[in-house]
Parts: structure tokens; sequence; C-alpha cells
């Protein structure tokens, strides 16, 4: 296993007095904040308890709307319909996907606010070292990382 990134990490100040065992504690416990894709229902559940969905299911049958604003509910609607899709999570910083959310705040589906959200369900905290790819840091990593 590669220990570089663990030997550069236990080179910060922050890690510089603590023990062996003490340091792989703190860093099993360190975490980032990383971007992932929604899971597809995660995804439809949230905009049904919004009442987002609703109001796409209502405009994509409403032959009154200018077809733009139809042709987006049904778009946003097939998107998060897995069966339609066959997505099983969505890419939410992919750019068709964030135009999307764009294109609900403009016609009035939702709020700024409520894009933001969504956009922020993306970001999830894991710990750094599964994200660097050492997976669990015990006394022995810290150990050959310090002599390293």
């Amino acid at each position: 296993m590669d220990l570089t990134l663990l030997t550069e990490e236990l080179k910060k100040p922050e890690y510089s007095t603590l023990t062996d065992a003490e340091a792989a504690e703190a860093v099993s416990a360190k975490v980032v904040t990383v971007r992932k894709p929604l899971p597809t229902k995660r995804l439809r559940k949230k905009m049904i308890e919004r009442g987002l969905y609703a109001k796409l299911v209502d405009a994509s049958t409403d032959i009154d709307l200018p077809a733009p604003k139809r042709q987006l509910a049904i778009t946003v609607l097939a998107l998060v319909d897995t069966d339609k899709s066959g997505l099983s999570s969505i890419d939410i910083d992919r750019e068709p996907v964030s135009s999307l959310l764009d294109a609900l705040v403009a016609q009035g589906f939702c709020t700024t606010e409520e894009a933001s959200e969504v956009r922020g369900s993306a970001a999830q905290q894991v710990s750094w070292a599964s994200h660097v790819g050492l997976g669990i840091v015990g006394l022995g990593f810290v150990r050959l990382a310090r002599k390293g």
C-alpha cells in the first residue's frame, strides 16, 4: 500500500506532538466534503416533500402553458423517474443537470434557495482516509508512514 499521502498528512503541525496512537485516531477522525451523484430515488423523494414534483406533474399536462415550460416539466420528471431514465443516480454538478436546475428557477417551479438546497445535497462528508484510498488508518500505518 502506498502511504505517501499519509506520510505527507502526518508532517502537518497538528500531528507533530501526537503519539502514533493519537495520530492514528486523529487521522481516522478527519473528514472531508466531497461531491457525489445523488441517488435518483432520494432526489425524487426530496422533490415530492417540497411540492416540486406535484408542480411538475401538473405543468407537464397543462396544455395552456407555453411549450418550453411544459417540456421542462416533462424532462425533469423523466430524469427522476428511474423506470424511464434508467438512472440510479444523478450528477447534480454535470452541466446539463445544473442547467435544468437553473431553468426550474427561471420558470418559477422553485426558488433559488430550493435549487441551492438540491445542489448542496450532493455534498457528503467522508473520512479523509477513505477518500484518499487508505481505508482504516491504524497504529501500524502511522508507524510505517512516520518511518518513511
